[in-house]
């Protein structure tokens, strides 16, 4: 056993030193050490090697180093990192490079920093509105904003960047959410958004816990109260098995 990681990371080692600019050959040695090898030592030397390259562009070692801080949890320098790439990115580079990188950081500051995050979507959908990571990402933004006017946006962003829900499991759960808010804003209508949302959640195929609680909400709303106890009762099966959701569903 010894031997073969030694071999896997000499095979490592001369990945990077024979091709230096290529950034998943210093993802996949680092990651190698992280996660096979477990030598933390090692893997901080790679990340100092590589934040010390001078070949490489400042662009692409920022990024990179942002993603493989993120992977050990490192929140400051991976937030550092991710700030430097969205300031590294200008006119000249192609756009489809400049999609990864803003639709990346978006997802990394989405939780934490979402004002950051919804700065990258817009940006990322300036340069083509078609980009459905950043709508989905700028989406769920505008539904947890919850104003009349950021649910008005979302439904446009739905309709404009992403089309097709018939096989993106993750696209109906955000025209639920967009039906769902909808119908907590115009009242008359409330209903025939709740019934488009209930029919839409139940047709994903792996449910979440959440995906349930929300089903299980409608149900109750609309007064089919057995399958909206089946829903709760199958949440406990879950693993793992979200309690604070739960809480947070029977507090409502």
């Amino acid at each position: 056993e010894a031997d073969r990681l030694a071999r896997a990371e000499r095979a490592f080692a001369q990945a990077v030193e024979w091709e230096p600019h290529n950034m998943r050959a210093w993802a996949a040695y680092f990651r190698f050490l992280i996660a096979v090898k477990s030598d933390p030592i090692e893997s901080q030397r790679v990340l100092s090697d590589l934040a010390e390259h001078q070949e490489i562009s400042p662009l692409n070692r920022a990024f990179v180093l942002a993603q493989l801080h993120e992977s050990m949890g490192n929140r400051a320098r991976s937030d550092e990192l991710f700030d430097e790439s969205l300031d590294l990115i200008h006119a000249k580079l192609p756009v489809a490079e400049q999609l990864v990188v803003l639709q990346r950081s978006a997802q990394h500051f989405v939780q934490h920093k979402p004002a950051t995050a919804e700065t990258c979507c817009r940006r990322a959908l300036e340069l083509d509105p078609q980009a459905p990571g950043a709508a989905q990402i700028l989406i769920g933004l505008l539904l947890t904003q919850g104003t009349s006017e950021a649910i008005d946006e979302a439904a446009q962003w739905l309709d404009a960047a992403i089309a097709d829900a018939s096989s993106n499991d993750q696209v109906r759960r955000l025209q639920a959410r967009v039906r769902i808010a909808a119908a907590l804003q115009i009242k008359p209508d409330g209903r025939d958004h709740e019934g488009e949302a209930i029919s839409l959640l139940e047709g994903i195929a792996l449910k979440t816990s959440e995906d349930k609680l929300r089903l299980a909400e409608l149900y109750f709303k609309h007064k089919r109260y057995p399958l909206a106890l089946e829903h709760l009762q199958s949440i406990t099966y879950d693993v793992p098995f979200d309690v604070d959701l739960l809480i947070s569903f029977l507090r409502r």
